[in-house]
C-alpha cells in the first residue's frame, strides 16, 4: 500500500514548498534569463536565447529574427534606460513552453520618465534555450 510519501504532490502534501526540486528546465530558463534581465548582463541574458531566435507580436509578425538583432535590440534598451525591470505575476508552464504575465518598469536616459506596464509573453524553449518569444500587450 503506497504512503503519503508515496503520492503526487500536492498543494498540501509532502513536497509543498520544496519548489526549486519541481522547476522544470523551461521555468529554470525564464528565471535565469530574468535574472540576467534585471541585473542588465547583456551577455548572461542573450546565453538564454537561440541563435535563430524569433521575436514576434501579438498578432505573430516577427518583429525580430535572429541573436545578433536581438542582442542589439537589448543593447539599445539598456543605453537608452535605467532602472530595468521586470517582475513575473503569473507563470503557467507545458513542456517547452512557458507563458508569464509581467509587470514591467524602466527609466528614460533622456526624459527622466518612469515608465512601466504589463506584457504577457511567450516563451518556447528549443535546444535548452528560448527559441520564440512572443509578446502581448494591453
Amino acid at each position: 500500500m503506497p504512503s503519503a510519501t508515496d503520492a503526487p504532490p500536492t498543494a498540501s502534501g509532502p513536497l509543498h514548498g520544496t519548489a526549486e526540486a519541481l522547476v522544470s528546465p523551461v521555468i529554470d530558463l525564464s528565471i535565469r534569463q530574468l535574472r540576467a534581465y534585471n541585473a542588465g548582463d547583456l551577455a548572461a541574458f542573450c546565453a538564454c536565447f537561440h541563435e535563430q531566435v524569433r521575436v514576434l507580436d501579438e498578432a505573430g509578425t516577427l518583429t525580430c529574427g535572429g541573436l545578433a538583432a536581438f542582442r542589439q535590440r537589448y543593447a539599445d534598451l539598456w543605453a537608452s534606460f535605467t532602472e530595468v525591470r521586470a517582475e513575473v505575476i503569473a507563470r503557467v508552464s507545458l513542456g517547452r513552453t512557458v507563458v508569464e504575465l509581467e509587470n514591467y518598469q524602466r527609466r528614460s536616459t533622456q526624459s527622466g520618465q518612469l515608465e512601466s506596464g504589463q506584457v504577457l509573453i511567450r516563451y518556447t524553449e528549443q535546444d535548452g534555450q528560448f527559441a520564440i518569444v512572443q509578446c502581448f500587450r494591453p
